[in-house]
């Protein structure tokens, strides 16, 4: 027989929907040693951003020794030399690994940046985990949507497949044989602001296929989420800035080609470009090791602020639930 356990985990949001400027500011998921995630645009790229607690001792560090990234414990701790670390990554899809930001993304930011297709059918990154190697690797989700039928037009449904050839293209396992489900989005209930139609409550579930049975033995992810406040006409976010001393993870093709990615440690608050960084001794040292050679949606007329919270109880309104689903014996 089937039996199943479920772990519940709560996260707040806010949402700045600004056309180019759109933002999502995202709780710390409980970790006292960030203070938040910030998802942001960089004209066809995003970032994520994670600002971190500066009054926290460190007790380890990740060294790098052979090549190879490894744990070391400090004999007296110290605080973290960055203050925050971002990644910027191509695309507008965000980082599907950090913040539980993906269904909100889904609900909010989804239709600022659709292809241009009189069908409602593409591919793309995976908004939902599919592995961080299969993403890095360029690997692509096949995304069937609809979209709401009042202004301005906001996502209302959305499947996310796999398919086993991609994987294999990669020379990767594939998770189960042939297409199957990685995730699925559907917005329960809708609300008027400002004469703008916006998702209220919706749900996102990420599937996690487990062999070639498919959908049979899955773990999952249930995302609930209840949007709690909405002011129309707020003032616009500040212009895109990181923290003085903020870890970079460059993954632009545009600047890091041929490499997937590269990173560095800004000092003075501004990302490097890309005659900068083929320059620098570090992505030099890396380009020469590993490949031998240098390098040669509707624009909204109100900004909207949403606060979104998840949850099964009107006191605590943002729940995730992992359903792990598995065989027992009796």
């Amino acid at each position: 027989m089937n039996s199943s356990t479920a772990h519940v985990a709560s996260n707040w949001f806010v949402v700045t929907i600004d056309d180019k400027n759109t933002r999502i500011k995202a709780g710390p998921m409980g970790d006292p040693a960030i203070i938040d995630f910030e998802y942001g645009l960089l004209d066809a790229d995003s970032y994520l951003l994670i600002n971190y607690a500066t009054n926290l001792l460190v007790t380890e560090i990740n060294q790098v020794v052979d090549g190879v990234a490894k744990k070391v414990k400090l004999a007296t701790p110290k605080k973290a030399e960055n203050t925050a670390m971002i990644f910027v990554n191509n695309g507008r899809i965000p980082e599907y690994a950090l913040g539980m930001l993906s269904p909100v993304w889904l609900a909010y930011c989804f239709n600022l940046d659709l292809p241009d297709s009189e069908t409602n059918h593409f591919q793309a990154s995976p908004i939902f985990s599919m592995g961080k190697a299969y993403r890095e690797q360029g690997g692509l989700a096949d995304m069937t949507y609809a979209l709401n039928s009042q202004p301005p037009f906001f996502l209302q449904t959305l499947t996310e497949s796999g398919d086993s050839k991609h994987f294999e293209t990669l020379k990767m396992l594939s998770p189960s044989r042939g297409v199957f489900t990685n995730g699925v989005y559907n917005v329960e209930r809708w609300t008027n602001v400002a004469s703008l139609t916006v998702p209220q409550k919706f749900y996102a579930t990420n599937y996690f296929v487990m062999g070639p049975s498919g959908l049979a033995d899955v773990e999952k992810i249930v995302f609930e989420g209840t949007a709690t406040d909405f002011v129309a006409n707020a003032p616009s976010p500040t212009p895109f800035n990181i923290p003085l001393v903020t870890r970079v993870v460059e993954r632009r093709s545009t600047l890091v080609a041929p490499m997937s990615d590269f990173s560095y440690t800004t000092t003075n608050g501004i990302l490097m470009s890309r005659e900068k960084l083929v320059q620098h001794e570090d992505f030099i040292a890396e380009l020469s090791e590993k490949h031998g050679s240098m390098p040669s949606g509707p624009n909204l007329k109100s900004r909207l602020i949403v606060r979104v919270t998840f949850g099964a109880l009107v006191v605590l309104p943002f729940a995730i639930w992992w359903f792990m689903r598995r065989k027992s014996l009796r």
